[in-house]
């Protein structure tokens, strides 16, 4: 949900905006056991936010007296809590600060010669510039947005389709930075873009062709999570500018985000509960009081603060120490481990056009990230940097 927030890596290799000041010297074709430790908490922690979010939806409990008992639709709540989970990372960041002071910044020449040959030079000299903190505002306001119309849309829709949708947020992304980042985009991202299109199209047709009572209004709850994605997007351009041109370490980054939409959502909701139209949005003394009445409720939003907690730790150390091409591929394996735990329980059932989307879509993805490549078809940048020394040594 909020790893949008988290400075998602779906830019791919080439387009990742994870500029650590410190960045790691290693061989990234060999996967260590803390490598696999680090996967496999991003694939769980990442399955569990949208499961939980999606329990928390589904759990009916007493509110104000004035109301029978009803389901806990409450998105600007769960956006809240979400943020918490984001900040918590902020705390996470101070810890590894305390954990590396005094210790040697560069170990270049240590972890160059235990990866050999195969070392990724991804070193910056430059260190952390001085920045004003409240810069981030901006972004908290734009993933306070992009949360809540995406927590709103998995109320309408299934969780599995919620999650193949977010495969949209690629094409948003490249297209803004192209406009506003002067990112050029080779002819593989086009027909990675063109096919991630395609594939979301055939997803959410699924979804609208194939109703159970899981999913109330499928297709509203797609334009939700897709127009989400746009947000989204547009976070991700603002943070890209604002860690070059500061160069702030992400996992910051993710922290500052949480404390300032945690901040944010609080006066929003304190506000709009003395304003009676605001509770058609969200009544936040309900939903207080179903916290309160609920055991299952406060375990749900636990495990949503935790898990979003893990997802961006892991998610932005994966980016760091393997490349942002493995979190793409784990982000797509959570995929089906949500669709497999949405079958089992019957939130929805098997439909082979939803198949056939997730594939075009994963196919798309895959292009557009580099992780499929096509030399005979398309021309990579490898392959330029490759002629232009050839060109050197005749």
């Amino acid at each position: 949900m909020g790893e949008s927030s988290g400075i998602n890596a779906e830019y791919g290799d080439n387009h990742s905006i994870h500029n650590e000041s410190n960045c790691i010297y290693r061989d990234q074709t060999k996967m260590r056991g803390s490598d696999i430790v680090l996967a496999f908490s991003m694939l769980i922690s990442g399955t569990v936010n949208t499961i939980a979010a999606k329990f928390t939806d589904s759990i009916s409990v007493q509110g104000v007296k004035s109301l029978p008992v009803h389901e806990f639709n409450h998105p600007a709540v769960q956006t809240w809590a979400m943020f918490i989970g984001e900040f918590l990372c902020l705390l996470v960041h101070r810890v590894v600060l305390c954990w590396n002071y005094g210790k040697p910044a560069n170990k270049y020449s240590q972890i160059k010669e235990d990866a050999g040959s195969h070392a990724s030079i991804q070193f910056k000299t430059n260190q952390p510039k001085s920045f004003p903190f409240y810069i981030f505002w901006l972004p908290a306001l734009c993933d306070m947005t992009a949360t809540t119309l995406m927590y709103v849309g998995l109320t309408f829709t299934y969780p599995s389709v919620y999650q193949m949708l977010r495969g949209i947020l690629v094409v948003f992304t490249g297209i803004l930075s192209m406009i506003f980042l002067g990112r050029k985009l080779r002819a593989y991202n086009w027909v990675g873009i063109f096919l991630i299109i395609f594939g979301t199209a055939i997803v959410g047709l699924s979804s609208v062709l194939h109703k159970t009572g899981t999913a109330p209004r499928p297709l509203l709850g797609d334009i939700l999570v897709v127009a989400a994605q746009l947000v989204a997007a547009v976070q991700m351009v603002l943070e890209e500018k604002l860690i070059g041109k500061y160069n702030v370490p992400p996992l910051q980054v993710v922290g500052f985000e949480g404390m300032f939409g945690f901040l944010t959502v609080t006066v929003v909701l304190t506000v709009g509960y003395f304003i009676p139209q605001f509770k058609s949005v969200d009544d936040t003394y309900d939903a207080m009081l179903q916290i309160v009445n609920s055991w299952q409720l406060v375990a749900t939003l636990a495990g949503s603060i935790i898990s979003i907690a893990i997802l961006n730790f892991s998610g932005i150390s994966i980016t760091k120490y393997l490349s942002a091409t493995h979190r793409t591929t784990i982000d797509a394996c959570r995929v089906f481990l949500v669709w497999i735990f949405s079958l089992i329980i019957k939130w929805e059932q098997f439909d082979y056009i939803q198949l056939i989307g997730f594939a075009v879509l994963l196919s798309g993805t895959s292009l557009y990230n580099e992780i499929v490549r096509i030399p005979k078809l398309f021309q990579y940048d490898f392959q330029v940097e490759l002629d232009e020394k050839e060109k050197l040594v005749q």
